[in-house]
């Protein structure tokens, strides 16, 4: 989960978060078949239709998928492990 902004009161205490997937607008391609996703860090990948909405099976019985989603998976920490980390 990333924070994506905080919400403060008038006398600038935090009175919430806005947070959202670690990587959204995400895809993987299996047997010719696009397969889209947001994915979180703590939940995993949340699956989605074309026009972005959730699909209603959020555990695909193809084991080809989850092996490109394993692969994708693997090159997206490795990708994160290599950045900077933000000073604040």
């Amino acid at each position: 989960m990333r924070v994506i902004a905080t919400i403060h009161n008038e006398s600038g205490v935090c009175t919430g978060i806005v947070d959202g997937a670690d990587a959204d607008n995400q895809e993987i391609v299996v047997n010719g078949r696009v397969w889209r996703f947001d994915y979180d860090e703590r939940w995993g990948p949340l699956w989605l239709k074309k026009d972005g909405s959730p699909r209603k099976c959020q555990v695909p019985t193809n084991h080809a998928v989850w092996a490109a989603w394993d692969e994708w998976r693997k090159k997206w920490e490795a990708r994160k492990k290599n950045q900077p980390t933000p000073t604040t």
